[in-house]
């Protein structure tokens, strides 16, 4: 944690100053998460087959940064399937600690979450411990970034705390951290391509989602009181995907966030109502295209009388009204990196990734290559602002084919492109080579807490299937 902590502490311009060149700053990392995954047209490191390997350049990379201030640390990995089996949650979990990442505070009604109702904005801020009242990093230097409150935030979320945001609940009905049976289960993807994709969801979601949270679900109550929500456990399912929903309605060109200009932090110490921005809509209101889309999203946790003809109540809940006041924490958007406890996250699903390659591979370990004839991406069609419109442009999927790299966060040029590309980056990172370059080791493949699912039998099965010798016995080693 020491030297991790130099990270947060330091400017990449001290930072290398006293540890060298390969010491990297927590705010130029948080940058290179924002940069790759926070514009319009599409997302380079999520939502498609390269999420694990771009996220796994971005771990080497810090990394790299906590040996330049000690050569013998390791960045440490979180498995959470521990917590789970255990119960707990994220708030409840060591990790969430004074002593590790700092508490979490709990809202006053937990299975409501935080409300304006009950709760403070700032009452999100890490409590204690030596991340306590971490502050949100402004965002100088990507201009077409920049909205909203000025946070290195997605355009998209509209939180106006300036400390970093932890707004842990059970909001969505039976929500939990991974489990031993998600990363069981992942494991015996067949297809590299489905192992890359899959690993975003099951295996990993839940745990940003527990401790990123949402702020503000009682500003649904309108509709609930209507009869446009049927009653509450669909008002939470509504609200836990909500930022997500904006996220949508931005890609697709249908909203805009309100500039730096617009918006208005005035007095957020003291009450909630000092935060003022908004949305914008890009789209006639009356558009189909909008009414369609929101329905889609909606339909299945509205009332039965609810169709796409009668979504202006939830238009103008966007575009004019407060809809933007339902955000989420850190963990759950593009610079959720801002949050420390975000790096443990994703050396445990590489992990999976060891395991797997070490007890026998894929029966396929072939790159998707054409959107056309595979699943590359979410979003094979995007809208590119420079041409203004949406089309089958050339970086709708870019970051999730072989070659891609990061895009190029230090000059802010975001056609510039920056590192090993993901090919090379799994090589790289493959254990059963002599190309193996990664700084670290595992120190176990022991799921034995996990007693409904046996992970040594299930190497030992994959190790036999694949006939292949010169695979390592993870059997021997899960004991």
């Amino acid at each position: 944690m020491d030297a991790m902590y130099e990270l947060w502490v330091h400017s990449d311009e001290e930072g290398k100053a006293k540890y060298g060149e390969n010491f990297l700053s927590s705010s130029y990392m948080t940058n290179f998460h924002h940069f790759n995954a926070a514009w319009q047209d599409s997302d380079h490191v999520h939502e498609g087959n390269g999420f694990l390997v771009q996220h796994l350049k971005l771990t080497n990379m810090i990394e790299k940064s906590m040996q330049a201030v000690n050569p013998v640390v390791t960045l440490p990995y979180w498995d959470f399937t521990i917590d789970s089996e255990k119960g707990r949650g994220a708030f409840n979990s060591f990790i969430m600690t004074e002593e590790v990442f700092g508490s979490m505070k709990v809202p006053s009604d937990i299975t409501k979450g935080f409300t304006y109702k009950d709760d403070k904005i700032i009452d999100g801020a890490i409590q204690n411990g030596r991340w306590a009242f971490l502050k949100a990093d402004n965002n100088p230097r990507y201009k077409e970034l920049t909205t909203g409150y000025g946070f290195s935030r997605a355009p998209w979320n509209m939180n106006p705390s300036p400390y970093v945001s932890r707004f842990t609940s059970d909001y969505r009905v039976g929500i939990n951290l991974p489990g031993c049976s998600s990363h069981y289960s992942i494991l015996q993807a067949g297809d590299m391509m489905d192992f890359f994709y899959n690993m975003q969801f099951d295996p990993h979601a839940t745990t940003h989602a527990l401790i990123g949270g949402i702020y503000g679900c009682d500003l649904l109550e309108p509709f609930l009181e209507s009869g446009s929500i049927p009653d509450d456990t669909n008002l939470k399912n509504i609200c836990s995907k909500w930022v997500f929903y904006l996220k949508e309605f931005y890609r697709y060109n249908f909203i805009a966030p309100k500039t730096v200009e617009e918006c208005s932090i005035d007095g957020l110490e003291n009450d909630n109502s000092g935060a003022s921005c908004g949305f914008k809509c890009v789209v006639d209101p009356d558009s189909k295209a909008f009414h369609n889309n929101i329905y889609a999203k909606l339909s299945k946790h509205l009332s039965s009388d609810q169709s796409a003809d009668t979504m202006d109540e939830w238009i103008d809940f966007i575009c004019n009204g407060d809809g933007y006041k339902i955000f989420a924490g850190d963990h759950l958007e593009s610079a959720s990196p801002a949050d420390p406890s975000f790096w443990v996250i994703h050396p445990t699903l590489e992990r999976l990734l060891h395991a797997k390659l070490m007890s026998g591979g894929f029966k396929v370990e072939k790159w998707a290559s054409s959107f056309v004839h595979d699943f590359v991406c979410e979003k094979s069609h995007c809208y590119e602002a420079d041409v203004g419109y949406t089309d089958t442009h050339a970086d709708c999927c870019y970051g999730h084919y072989e070659n891609d790299q990061l895009l190029d966060a230090i000059s802010g040029d975001r056609t510039n492109r920056i590192g090993l590309t993901n090919k090379q980056m799994l090589e790289s990172s493959d254990p059963r080579t002599i190309s193996y370059a990664m700084p670290y080791i595992y120190d176990s493949f022991s799921w034995d807490h996990c007693t409904s699912n046996s992970f040594s039998s299930l190497f030992k099965d994959m190790r036999t299937k694949s006939g292949k010798e010169n695979i390592i016995n993870l059997g021997k080693i899960d004991t």
